[in-house]
């Protein structure tokens, strides 16, 4: 398995698609993955496992039946690392 480019705390970005993945969901999916990000954000877990293929270099963490699909950007915000956010979907779609 890959190592984690960056070490936590990480700041968060969102996608557009990311966005609008969020305001589709009902209030109780759109809770868990809010607080999946933000826990992630603080200390890596859930643990992300890398992608491959199409994916390459994008990272994902599992959220109930969602992926939540990121990317290390080479750029700091207040000295943290940034994750950027481009796809939350269902397992089947990812």
């Amino acid at each position: 398995m890959q190592n984690l480019p960056k070490q936590p705390p990480y700041s968060i970005i969102l996608s557009p698609n990311a966005e609008k993945a969020l305001s589709k969901m009902n209030d109780n999916d759109k809770t868990q993955i809010i607080e999946a990000i933000a826990r992630f954000a603080q200390t890596a877990t859930p643990r992300p496992k890398p992608l491959y293929y199409e994916f390459k270099n994008e990272w994902r963490i599992r959220v109930g039946k969602r992926r939540v699909v990121f990317e290390y950007l080479d750029y700091a915000i207040n000295d943290m690392p940034v994750a950027l956010i481009t796809i939350i979907e269902h397992r089947n779609e990812v």
